[in-house]
């Protein structure tokens, strides 16, 4: 019965921290949630990426004949991002500023998105 107790009680703190951080601007996660455009042209030929980011981790990214879903997760400005089909991991460095998301990859590559 104890163990039951402390298992709700934990849930219920654990709800109101998650809930709390989604309340005030400051989390920078709150402000990532929400979609975001990149728009070329690009050497591949498509002339724009539309990222979403789902509350919860989830979200996916289209481009005019495609649709890949994944998983992200954020620590301060580290951004991770898996992919559900390949299951590969990438890292990024984020920066929000407004209605603009700047991602840097490992490379030290930068794109500017803009929310959509």
């Amino acid at each position: 019965m104890k163990k039951t107790i402390r298992f709700i009680a934990l849930i219920l703190v654990m709800a109101t921290l998650l809930g709390i951080c989604s309340l005030f601007s400051g989390c920078t996660s709150s402000k990532l949630v929400g979609t975001w455009e990149l728009t070329g042209p690009f050497p591949n030929g498509y002339y724009k990426y539309e990222f979403t980011f789902n509350a919860g981790g989830k979200g996916k990214v289209k481009t005019s004949d495609h649709e890949s879903a994944f998983h992200w997760s954020l620590n301060g400005e580290k951004l991770k991002i898996k992919w559900y089909d390949s299951g590969e991991t990438m890292n990024f460095i984020i920066k929000i500023d407004g209605d603009t998301f700047t991602l840097e990859n490992i490379n030290g590559e930068v794109s500017e998105f803009k929310r959509s």
